[in-house]
């Protein structure tokens, strides 16, 4: 009597590697779970828990866009690398849809974007030289 010195496990692998479907399913399963644990490096809003809503463009279709004011704040954001690759940014600053923009000196002059052609408020902020907005 021969005796065989693969184990069960060696066995069952092998019988696996032969399974074309089979190995096709396991990799893409490890491709889906690569996606899943890196989903804040695809997606296009990388912010904490992918949270960036504005109450007055919140019902818009897909593609619809508006100029975004963003006012920086002095908070610093002290994330580690690997905290903003698996949870997202965290977002300090504050962003303001507005439909028009005029700069007067050292201040902007805005107005808010209203839906359904109505007319936003008109708004003034004064800027520190080393606080520019980003439009």
């Amino acid at each position: 009597m021969s005796e065989n010195t693969n184990s069960l496990s060696k066995l069952a692998l092998r019988k696996f590697k032969k399974n074309f479907w089979g190995v096709l399913s396991f990799w893409f399963i490890v491709f889906i779970g690569g996606v899943s644990i890196f989903a804040y490096v695809f997606a296009p809003d990388n912010s904490q828990h992918a949270n960036q809503m504005h109450v007055s463009i919140h019902s818009k279709r897909p593609g619809f866009k508006v100029t975004m004011l963003t006012l920086p704040t002095k908070i610093k954001n002290e994330q580690h690398v690997l905290e903003q690759l698996f949870f997202g940014t965290v977002n300090t600053a504050t962003e303001i849809p507005i439909s028009n923009y005029e700069f007067q000196g050292s201040s902007i002059n805005y107005t808010e974007y209203a839906a359904d052609g109505m007319t936003g408020l008109d708004k003034t902020c004064q800027l520190e030289i080393d606080q520019a907005p980003k439009l």
